[in-house]
């Protein structure tokens, strides 16, 4: 009971800081970056040193001194990224440039496509060994065209989706990107076909993993050295994306900041 009033407590404290408008131009500031005192005077209205320490002081825990002045702690950066969601979903305002397809994306997905088709005709073949591979071989092949057919659904809708249901995605830079007014709907436009971007690189991923498999299977190869392939290659590409995901939100902070 005592904890849960501690939490009430801090939430409302929170909550509380943010009923001010210098306050929230004080972290909406912060949100791009680090601000000295004198910055923060001048995008807060603040009248004096004494107001402006009066309102930092409010927002302790959401800022934190640094050696240019004051930025945001890790919870007022989680607060500004959940804020701005808000104000995307709320503010039928906020636009974004739709771009077509990319030329790279469309070859990227024709490979794909080709790929897929290759497995079908692989997978025919492996239905014909009978065992365990003719059993497992219809299994793969309607995961191939499944997974497929997912994704460029989910391509060709990107936009949609991102207008319609924000919500369902959390990642931190896509957050910041549609509820920031300092974007351009150009600029949301293009950060957002670099997130989805990796689709097309993911079906064709997917689709050379299967192709792997099912060569595998026609040559016969043992179960063991399947699965041992089968974890090598599916646990590759993991750190590439991690490094992608993470240049596109240094991208997006650096946007913010500039």
């Amino acid at each position: 009971m005592r904890r849960a009033l501690e939490e009430a407590e801090r939430l409302k404290n929170v909550f509380k800081s943010l009923s001010n408008e210098k306050r929230l131009r004080i972290l909406s500031a912060l949100s791009k970056g680090e601000k000295t005192f004198t910055e923060l005077m001048r995008v807060s209205g603040c009248g004096s040193s004494g107001e402006l320490a009066f309102h930092l002081d409010k927002l302790r825990g959401l800022i934190r001194k640094t050696e240019k002045g004051y930025g945001l702690t890790e919870l007022g950066e989680r607060l500004m990224t959940t804020l701005g969601e808000i104000s995307h979903i709320t503010n039928p305002d906020i636009e974004i440039r739709e771009r077509p397809a990319g030329l790279l994306a469309i070859t990227v997905l024709a490979s794909s496509t080709a790929l897929l088709f290759l497995n079908i005709f692989l997978g025919f073949l492996s239905m014909g060994l009978g065992g365990e591979a003719g059993e497992a071989a219809p299994i793969l092949v309607a995961t191939a065209v499944s997974i497929h057919a997912v994704f460029l659904l989910l391509y060709k809708f990107r936009y949609v989706m991102v207008k319609r249901y924000p919500y369902l995605i959390n990642l931190p830079a896509l957050g910041m990107l549609l509820g920031s007014p300092d974007f351009t709907p150009e600029e949301r436009g293009r950060i957002l076909e670099r997130i989805f971007n990796i689709l097309p690189f993911m079906t064709l991923y997917l689709q050379a993993l299967w192709t792997l498999i099912l060569a595998l299977m026609l040559t016969q190869a043992s179960e063991e050295i399947i699965g041992i392939t089968v974890t090598v290659v599916s646990l590759a590409p993991i750190p590439l994306i991690i490094l992608y995901y993470r240049s596109i939100y240094k991208q997006v902070r650096r946007l913010l900041e500039g």
